[in-house]
């Protein structure tokens, strides 16, 4: 009712009984963890400021609150690779992950729930399944330069970390590429494996910082594949071979231009015979 004093009648059974401060419902507790009957009223999840009050019809009751506020906090961890950014935030996390029932409740008592990206580098430990795997979409040429584990977690205030498996929409992750694998000439792409199922992911690239966007987590693999400069040499024989074979009057006039020569050499080997 706007302050932190309640009324309630003879005979009300009053459940869960809130006090409204600065618009938001906060829940109060019984001081000695019991619930108070008095004359047939009965108040459940109340705290009184002095422990007990005699309760009677149409009594007003003052109670002691303390205002909760709990929150959802994006963070940024440190793993065997490095760290990963990612586009998460207090207001799209609710719509991108499922909140169970025991993180709600840790909010609404004032706990803060972490929400992270991990990023691991597995080279040493990827299973044989998932390297069999990863080759159904590698293509011609390309080379798997390292395995990651790329997970993302949440977790409430003082316990432990849960694996979340799935989004309800695409997350957009950013690692940086390892300076061994760097290269001018050298493009990237991505294979994920979830569980048995294989996705080709196309990122972007800015300077060495890659990105791309995923709504599983599990196994990656960061594929490349090395691009060749064509010499000038070999544009000059790719063009030269065009030409030919794309002028059929050349490519005949240089065949009548043989036949005429073996010819000619021909009657010239025969008149020396005669001579």
């Amino acid at each position: 009712n706007g302050g932190n004093t309640s009324y309630c009648s003879y005979g009300i059974y009053c459940d869960d009984l809130t006090i409204n401060t600065e618009n938001e419902d906060v829940p109060l507790t019984v001081g000695s963890g019991e619930a108070q009957y008095c004359y047939g009223i009965y108040f459940e999840n109340l705290y009184m400021n002095s422990g007990y009050a005699k309760i009677t019809a149409n009594t007003v009751v003052t109670a002691q609150y303390k205002a909760l506020h709990g929150d959802i906090e994006v963070k940024k961890v440190e793993s065997n690779y490095g760290s990963a950014n990612a586009n998460l935030n207090k207001q799209n996390v609710e719509e991108l992950i499922e909140l169970s029932s025991d993180e709600k409740n840790a909010i609404a008592n004032g706990k803060k729930i972490y929400v992270f990206v991990e990023v691991n580098d597995i080279n040493n430990s990827v299973s044989t399944e998932d390297k069999e795997l990863v080759k159904i979409k590698l293509e011609d040429g390309s080379v798997v330069g390292m395995y990651l584990d790329i997970n993302l977690f949440k977790q409430i205030e003082g316990k432990n970390k849960y694996k979340v498996e799935e989004t309800n929409g695409k997350i957009k992750i950013s690692f940086e590429i390892p300076e061994s694998l760097r290269s001018s000439n050298r493009k990237f792409y991505i294979i994920r494996i979830h569980g048995t199922e294989v996705t080709k992911i196309i990122p972007t690239i800015d300077g060495n910082t890659l990105t791309f966007e995923t709504d599983r987590f599990s196994t990656y693999a960061l594929v490349y594949t090395d691009i060749v400069e064509e010499t000038k040499t070999d544009v000059i024989q790719a063009t030269s071979n065009s030409k030919t074979s794309n002028n059929p009057i050349l490519y005949i006039s240089i065949i009548v231009l043989s036949i005429i020569g073996i010819i000619g050499v021909g009657l010239y080997i025969k008149k020396r015979k005669f001579n």
